[in-house]
């Protein structure tokens, strides 16, 4: 994802957490008590569908790689990493942004091509650990390394990275 894109209507999105845990026990006297649970992985998804239809869209899709200025080659790359800013609107509920410091975009079932419809597709963004990723503020500065939520400035997208 060299420029910034948008990938313009998304019809549906969803933020999926994965989190698996691993179970610790104390063994005394012959008698196992469990103590804790233990984080063994986390994993970010979010699952979209989009209707707009670009050359671009196209691109990113079939993970592409541009030839020249106005044409792009399919299959090209094995992935498509970067980093996102989701911008969450809505006419009922909290608006926000989400800003990921890396991702991987995978497409996801097929590119719909209904004559009586819109043309949509489903992409999936895996969200990467970047462990040395920080937001700063005017005097401290924390670790977030699957990003961040923004609920002060929603509308307003910078550059954070």
């Amino acid at each position: 994802m060299d420029d910034p894109i948008s990938f313009g209507n998304i019809e549906v999105a969803e933020i999926t957490p994965d989190i698996s845990y691993v179970e610790h026990y104390v063994s005394l006297k012959g008698c196992r008590k469990k103590d804790k649970d233990l984080v063994e992985t986390k994993k970010v998804t979010i699952p979209f569908t989009f209707d707009e239809i670009s050359a671009s869209n196209v691109k990113y899709f079939m993970h592409g790689g541009t030839t020249i200025a106005s044409t792009f080659s399919v299959m090209s790359k094995n992935s498509i990493e970067g980093r996102a800013i989701l911008q969450f609107n809505t006419d009922v509920g909290n608006e926000f942004l989400y800003v990921i410091p890396k991702v991987v975009l995978k497409a996801e079932g097929g590119l719909s091509l209904q004559a009586d419809s819109w043309i949509n597709g489903q992409f999936t963004l895996e969200v990467l650990n970047h462990p040395r990723y920080r937001v700063y503020d005017s005097s401290t500065a924390s670790l977030a390394p699957y990003g961040y939520f923004d609920y002060d400035n929603p509308s307003v997208i910078g550059s954070p990275f």
